[in-house]
Parts: C-alpha cells; structure tokens; sequence
C-alpha cells in the first residue's frame, strides 16, 4: 500500500502554517491533483461540528471514531482556539483541556489581567520599600538593633561648647546627662531636665558616648572635675577592677587624668538608663512585679559575685544602676568610681558589702512606690507596696532595708531568690534560643 504523504495545497506558500502542517491528501487523490479539504483532515473541525482524531477521515483506521465539539458547527477548516493565552480564554468561555478536548459542564474562572484596585492593595503599593536583609528578621529585634546603631553615632554639632570637655584622643561625643542633651534632642517621656550624675557623686561630673580614635571602639566617658587625686589612687583602684568581667556589671577599660580632670571610661550600654530615669522619673505607671523580678535576679548576681571576691561595689543605687529596654535586664554602672572618689574611707569591705545590701534595697523600694522619698521613709513605703506586690517581693525588700541585721550575707538573700532566679535563667535561655533562631535564618 502507498504511504499517505502530506503536500502542501494549492496557494500556501508558508511551510510553518497549520494548513500546510496539517492538510491531509489521500494517496489517490495525489494522482488527480485533488484534495479533500476540510472532511479529509483530522486535526481541523468539519462542517458538521465533529472533529475527527482517528488516522482517517471516517475513523476507521482507529478506534477512536469521532468527538462531537460542543460549540461545534463552524466553517469547515477551523480549528478550536487552543492558545491557553488567547482571547477566549482571557476573557472566560469554553477552555479545553491539555489535550485540546472540551469537557462538558466544566466552568473556568476568567484570567483577571487588570491590576486589582481595592483598598488594601494601593495600601500595599504605599508600603516603602526594603532591603533583602530586612525580609526575615521581625520587626521588634529589628527596630531593636536599629535603635542600638543609631545611639552609638549620635553626635553634638562641630561647634557645640560641651565638646572642650572632651580629651584629645576621643571624638563623637554625645551627651548621657539629661541636663546636657540639647532641648531639640531630648528623650520622650522624661520630665524637666535635671543632671543625674550631680546627684550621684559627691563631685561636679559630665558623662559622654565617646568613640577612641585609636581602636574606634565606643565607650562612656565620665568627667569628674575639682578632684584632688594621685596617679597611685588611680592605679590602684583600676588594678582592682579590670578584672572584674560580669554580664551585670559595666566593664572599666581605663581610668586617667588630664587637664586636671579625673576620667573614667566605661564600656557603653547604647539606650540604657538608670533606674530612677526610667521608673521615678519617668512613666507614672507602676512597675510590673515580673520585671522587678529580673531586675532583682540581674543585679544579684553581679553582687554575689563581686562579693565573692572581696570586693564592694559601693554603686547599687537608683542612679547608678542601669536598665535597657522593658523587661529589666540590669548593669550595675560606675564601678571603680567611688575607689578613687571615697578612697580615704576606712569602712571594712563587710560592711561596704552590707551597705551594698541596703543601698540595692532602697532602690526597690523607690522603684516599686514610684517615689525617690521612699527611702528616707521606710516603714511607711513597705505598708504602701504591700498592697500591689507579693509577699516574697515585700518580705525580700523588709530584709535588705533592716537595719537590725547588720551581718547580713549574700548566700542567705540568694535563697529567698532560688525559685525567682530559676524562673528567670529559663526565660533566658528561650530568649537566647529565639534570637539564635532570627540570626539562623537571615
């Protein structure tokens, strides 16, 4: 038997087009010139609304026989629309499936090619832009650690009268003293300006963020001017405490004079505020007792082990301690400070440790009543707490404050606090873990 060929008909010059790839002629119609055009190809739609897809144009080389199209009817020669992109498929209408077949009561959802336009969507497009960086981090660590960058390269205006205070081989000062701040820059939620270091210290003192020309480090420089001093003072009371490295306590890098001033450079904690700024000071809103309570297990800490090592920290007062964010992670600040201030004291280290105690103690006190009074007025305040905080917190703040128990040591108040300690060391490690977690996967 002759092979079936496929030519081309008569006035189609395109190699490519669907009549020339498909136009079926059967062998004898080769001889005569002739082609069955439309009920001779199988791969168009007849006149009758049937497409036939058998291997001739009866079906009988196949058993496939016909397929009656549902909208079946049209001119001899066209075929079905089967761009999935055309118009009758954007626009909704019978779609075929993957093999060109029209199911029958199946109903399509029309191809929306317009950009929708509701509310939320423009809402959408106001959004600014991000970085790559930013898409995985969530926004509380990154506003975090943006809050941190920004602190640390706050700068005073080239010409600002404070920066004469500054030695040579520092730069980017920036103000710590509420009273220095310039009033366009003043921290929100805080009163009046007034100096906190001039109530700490028995000396006039000026505390700046200062970065070192030499390794570009920042840090907390604090000034302390009309101090009669000795370079021994000094040495001495930084050899005591540049080992000293505690997660609670502010590190002191370095202590020197210059320009008959006393300067004591601290590591710099970027946000952190003291007690009395943030809890006295600012908010009247009462302090929660879980964040007393981290306060409490952070401060404690550093003072056991300051204690275990024969050492005084002489700076556990509302002023002197520091705070960052909102739920109470505590540094004990100004170590080394009241060494060289105080140096002619000649209180044992036990009872500088118990006034460790008390001044710590006090601290709660004015923080939990809102009021810097509170501790010249004990009694009065404790009844007051009482009725907002738990009896451990209370019955914890009676011991420090009691002046009958001079012989108080740290190993008894860090068994009132186990169970609270624990509790805190647990949170802390899911906050490591979900932190790790952020950093993972960015």
């Amino acid at each position: 038997a002759q092979a079936p060929s496929y030519v081309p008909s008569a006035g189609n010059t395109n190699p490519y087009s669907r009549r020339h790839a498909a136009q079926y002629v059967p062998p004898n119609a080769i001889d005569r010139g002739v082609a069955a055009e439309g009920a001779s190809n199988p791969y168009i739609q007849n006149g009758l609304g049937v497409q036939q897809y058998g291997g001739s144009p009866d079906g009988s080389q196949f058993p496939g026989g016909t397929h009656h199209v549902p909208n079946g009817g049209g001119s001899a020669g066209a075929a079905p629309n089967m761009n999935p992109y055309g118009a009758q498929h954007a626009y909704g209408g019978p779609q075929p499936d993957m093999y060109g077949n029209f199911v029958p009561g199946q109903h399509h959802e029309p191809i929306q090619l317009e950009l929708p336009t509701s509310p939320m969507f423009l809402e959408a497009r106001r959004q600014p832009r991000r970085v790559l960086g930013s898409l995985y981090m969530p926004a509380q660590y990154r506003n975090y650690f943006q809050a941190q960058v920004v602190a640390c390269h706050r700068q005073l205006q080239p010409d600002s009268p404070l920066l004469k205070y500054i030695p040579k081989q520092y730069n980017c000062a920036y103000p710590l003293d509420v009273a220095d701040i310039p009033p366009d820059q003043q921290p929100v939620g805080l009163p009046a300006p007034v100096s906190i270091s001039g109530h700490s210290f028995p000396y006039p003192t000026k505390v700046f963020k200062v970065s070192n020309t030499g390794d570009g480090h920042v840090y907390a420089l604090r000034r302390v001017d009309k101090l009669r001093t000795t370079s021994e003072i000094v040495s001495t009371a930084y050899q005591k405490w540049k080992k000293v490295l505690h997660p609670g306590i502010v590190v002191l890098h370095r202590i020197f004079t210059q320009n008959h001033a006393t300067f004591f450079v601290h590591g710099y904690h970027p946000g952190a505020v003291s007690l009395k700024q943030k809890y006295i000071d600012g908010s009247p809103h009462p302090i929660h007792e879980p964040v007393v309570w981290n306060i409490i297990s952070g401060v404690f800490s550093a003072i056991f082990f300051v204690h275990r090592q024969g050492l005084a920290l002489r700076c556990c007062n509302a002023s002197r301690i520091l705070v960052t964010g909102d739920s109470g992670r505590a540094f004990i600040g100004c170590v080394g400070v009241m060494d060289v201030l105080d140096h002619e004291n000649k209180k044992s280290v036990e009872v500088l440790q118990r006034e460790d105690l008390l001044a710590f103690g006090k601290a709660l006190l004015c923080i939990c009543s809102r009021t810097a009074v509170a501790a010249s007025n004990v009694v009065q305040y404790l009844e007051i707490i009482q009725k907002h905080y738990s009896a451990d917190l209370c019955g914890l703040i009676m011991t420090l404050v009691n002046f009958n128990r001079p012989q108080l040591k740290m190993e008894a108040v860090m068994q009132m606090i186990a169970s609270r300690t624990v509790a805190h060391t647990s949170e802390l490690y899911s906050y490591v873990d979900n932190l790790e977690y952020v950093l993972s996967v960015l």
